[in-house]
């Protein structure tokens, strides 16, 4: 750590001293540049350290800018900040999404037909039923909504799906014809490469569209089922070659959400912000398929706002 001893004694009176000591270890690098601490960096070296970190999520950004705060702060009671300011403080949350990492968003964003081609790649009903799934908005905690989706909850005619905890989504053709051949399908071919399909089939149990492979209890099933779903997904990934860490459940429900607005967008003429924030209808139909929260809406916008039907509106 770069001036370890002022940061250990920070260390010692701050509660989850872990978390900041490999954040001091993240950012030793830009200090060692910078040939200052933490606590001095201007609101322009701040900038440049956080787009170093390459990251696409708004969320991660926050953690680390709340505790370099904290730490500022701190300093600034010892009286060794040279400028007497924390910079820390007064930057935007438009500021930290300028520092999000653009080409990792863009290869995070998937629109529905290249997903569509995506998953006509895979070798499983299920692996394509879970991609669908996501893009959805299909999850709930511990990827419940996933591991116990019936088929038969489906209004065909419709296309809504009551799912496990009574939530009604409309779903797309996709969707209902993959949850069909899964809840149908009782063996898995397992991706050995990512160029072969191996020979060996495992057998899969259960009456749903999510199976597993091996018989477990009932007291450990759905725990089971539930580390499956982020399993199964990261093999597929592999399989697909697609860039490491940028596909996930969290992305692909991103990339379905942009789907729905721009979706929505069309059908009542308006632009994608509009979904968002003028008319309550959409929004309301945004926030029950997503479960998305108005609070998020912001961070959502200037994140994705590119993506979004009438771009270059603002």
């Amino acid at each position: 750590m770069y001036n370890a001893e002022f940061k250990k004694m920070f260390l010692e009176q701050t509660d989850n001293a872990i978390y900041y000591e490999r954040q001091f270890n993240n950012f030793e690098e830009d200090e060692e540049r910078y040939q200052k601490d933490l606590y001095d960096f201007s609101a322009d070296q701040i900038i440049a350290s956080y787009k170093r970190i390459g990251t696409t999520s708004i969320s991660f950004l926050f953690q680390v800018n709340n505790r370099n705060t904290k730490y500022a702060n701190y300093a600034l009671n010892q009286n060794v900040v040279k400028d007497g300011q924390n910079h820390y403080a007064v930057i935007t949350q438009e500021t930290l999404v300028s520092c999000l990492d653009a080409n990792g968003i863009q290869n995070s964003v998937i629109s529905k037909e290249k997903l569509k081609n995506l998953v006509g790649q895979l070798q499983n009903p299920m692996d394509k039923f879970l991609f669908f799934a996501c893009f959805d908005g299909i999850d709930g905690k511990d990827h419940m909504e996933i591991v116990e989706f019936d088929y038969n909850k489906i209004d065909l005619n419709n296309k809504v799906a009551e799912l496990y905890n009574g939530r009604m989504i409309p779903v797309s053709d996709e969707l209902i014809m993959y949850a069909k051949e899964s809840s149908e399908t009782y063996e898995y071919n397992a991706y050995m490469t990512n160029q072969n399909v191996a020979q060996r089939k495992q057998k899969l149990e259960g009456s749903g569209s999510w199976k597993v492979s091996a018989r477990k209890n009932q007291t450990t099933i759905n725990r089971y089922k539930s580390g499956q779903v982020y399993k199964t997904l990261a093999k597929c990934i592999n399989w697909l070659d697609l860039p490491s860490g940028y596909i996930t459940i969290y992305t692909l429900k991103m990339s379905g959400c942009i789907d729905y607005i721009n979706t929505l967008a069309e059908k009542y003429g308006i632009s994608g912000k509009d979904v968002l924030y003028t008319n309550t209808e959409t929004m309301n139909l945004v926030q029950a398929k997503y479960s998305f929260i108005t609070t998020q809406r912001s961070v959502f916008f200037k994140k994705y706002k590119e993506y979004l039907a009438g771009a270059d509106v603002e």
